[in-house]
């Protein structure tokens, strides 16, 4: 029994100096390579998304352009000298003659705008884009109607 355990002893100590074998180094290689097309793969993946993103940010301009909602919206409902005026044009938004904001979104359904820490948003009432509610917290949501378009051209 002594000369088995003894001879297990030599086999161990002889396996302790091996040396990586061109299999094990074959491997290694095949996972650095495997690693790396990995990172390609993962790179062309987000590149591909970021182009999505323009193309969908492009296609809704396409089908929802902001030139619909270009003119002056007058709140409705309140004394005429107290009525807001809001224009939207190229140049942003626009009230009492000076510019709020220089960009706004509008989606078709929902026009935002930010001034400062302030957000606003609008919510279209009809298909036509002629009248638009502020959507807000508070108790008074105002509507606004485009002046201009929905008067009926008696000429």
């Amino acid at each position: 029994m002594a000369k088995t355990n003894e001879l297990s002893r030599m086999k161990m100590t002889k396996n302790v100096g091996l040396t990586a074998t061109p299999q094990f180094t074959n491997l290694r290689r095949r996972k650095y390579i495997e690693r790396g097309l990995m990172l390609v793969v993962m790179i062309g993946l987000l590149s591909v998304a970021s182009l999505y993103g323009d193309l969908f940010t492009r296609l809704e301009n396409y089908f929802s352009p902001k030139d619909e909602v270009y003119g002056v919206w007058v709140e409705q409902y309140v004394a005429p000298y107290s009525a807001k005026r809001i224009e939207l044009g190229k140049a942003g938004v626009i009230s009492s003659g000076r510019v709020l904001t220089t960009s706004f979104e509008f989606d078709g359904h929902f026009l935002e705008y930010q001034i400062g820490n302030t957000s606003y948003r609008y919510k279209m009432r009809d298909d036509s884009n002629t009248e638009m509610t502020q959507m807000s917290s508070s108790h008074y949501n105002p509507t606004f109607r485009l002046s201009g378009k929905y008067q009926k051209n008696l000429r």
